[in-house]
C-alpha cells in the first residue's frame, strides 16, 4: 500500500506540473498573440521554439467517434453490424488479469 501511496502522490505532481506548463504555455501563447510575434524564433540551449497556432489535434477515436462516422458512410443496418463486429472483438482481446484492488476508509 506504501507503493500505491507513492504512485499516488507521484501523480498528484504531475498532474500539478501540467497545469503549471498549461498555464505559463497559455501566457506565452496570449503574448506573442498580443505582440503579433507569430512568426519569431527564440533560440533555447538545446534547440528553438516557434509558435504555431491553429494547429489541428483530432479528436480521440472512441466507439461513439467510430459509430458517428460509420454512420455517415453506410447504410443504418450495416454500421449497426461493424459496431457490432467491432465491439465483440474488443470484449473478445479483452484479458483476464489477477489484481488487488485498494479501497480507501472515507475517514482517511
Amino acid at each position: 500500500m506504501q507503493l500505491d501511496n507513492q504512485i499516488k502522490q507521484a501523480n498528484d505532481q504531475v498532474r500539478a506540473l501540467r497545469e503549471s506548463r498549461n498555464d505559463t504555455e497559455s501566457s506565452i501563447l496570449k503574448h506573442v498573440a498580443d505582440h503579433n510575434l507569430s512568426h519569431a524564433t527564440v533560440r533555447i540551449k538545446d534547440g528553438a521554439l516557434k509558435f504555431a497556432f491553429n494547429v489541428k489535434q483530432p479528436p480521440a477515436i472512441t466507439l461513439a467517434f467510430l459509430g458517428e462516422a460509420l454512420a455517415e458512410c453506410c447504410p443504418p443496418q450495416q454500421a449497426a453490424a461493424v459496431m457490432q463486429h467491432i465491439r465483440a472483438k474488443r470484449d473478445a482481446a479483452a484479458k483476464l488479469v489477477p489484481e488487488i484492488r485498494r479501497t480507501h476508509n472515507k475517514d482517511a
